[in-house]
Order: C-alpha cells, then structure tokens, then sequence
C-alpha cells in the first residue's frame, strides 16, 4: 500500500529489512541493511532506526549499526525503521530477529614464556575470550 499525501506526494518505502552478518557471534558488529525506495525520487533523509535486545527498546542505538561490545551471547536482537525522504514518514519496517552466538576465543601475538619451558612453565600471553570465560 502507497500512502498519498495531499499533493499526490507518495511515502518512502524501506524493503528487504535484515540484519547481517545473519548468524552473528559476540565479536561481530551488526548491521541493518535494506533498501530505500521513494515514487518521488527524493533521497533517504533522516530515517528512524530503532534497535531492540531481547524485545526492549535500547534508546541509544539509533544508528545502522551496533557495535560488537554491546551483544552478548544468547541475547536476541531485531531493528525497526521508519523511512523518511525529508517530506514523508512510510511505513514502520521490523527485520526478523538474529541470535547472537559465542564467538570463538582468539590469541593475538602469542609467545612462549619463559624462552626455554619445563614442564609446569607454560604461559599464554594476548588470550582473548569475548565471552570472558576461563579457557585454561
């Protein structure tokens, strides 16, 4: 349905509303892709995107993306808009909801410590769990 504004000015309309990566883990950043599209040919401008963890609103995440120390495992997360061509507000879009799963533990600039082991010596240094679990 095209919603007409007196004028015979049509509301902008976003599609294919998703979240992407579409499986993501606790390291990723998501992202709200879609498509905007306006009969009127006028630009997107100043589109409301509102992003939801675990069916609450979070206020402060209005932009396209959020970033990766805001998910956790297990939480659920979803994005709506309400697209706007700088005359016209379309319809309320919703994505369906992504899962965030545990991302996989990382080392960075691993070394050996002390330089000649015994057994028992053995340290890692630069070990990351983003789900701050005790790997070892």
């Amino acid at each position: 349905m095209i919603h007409k504004a007196e004028g015979g000015s049509s509301a902008p309309i976003a599609n294919e509303l998703k979240i992407e990566p579409a499986s993501p883990t606790s390291s990723d950043t998501l992202s709200a892709r879609y498509t905007f599209s306006s009969r009127d040919l006028l630009p997107e401008q100043g589109s409301e995107i509102a992003w939801y963890q675990n069916l609450v609103l979070v206020p402060d995440l209005t932009g396209s993306s959020v970033p990766p120390d805001r998910v956790r495992r297990g939480e659920s997360w979803y994005v709506t808009i309400r697209p706007y061509d700088g005359r016209l507000w379309g319809r309320l879009v919703t994505s369906a909801p992504v899962t965030i799963a545990n991302s996989l533990p990382s080392v960075a600039n691993p070394a050996i410590s002390p330089a000649q082991p015994r057994t028992g010596d053995l340290e890692l240094d630069g070990y990351m769990d983003y789900e701050s679990e005790k790997e070892l």
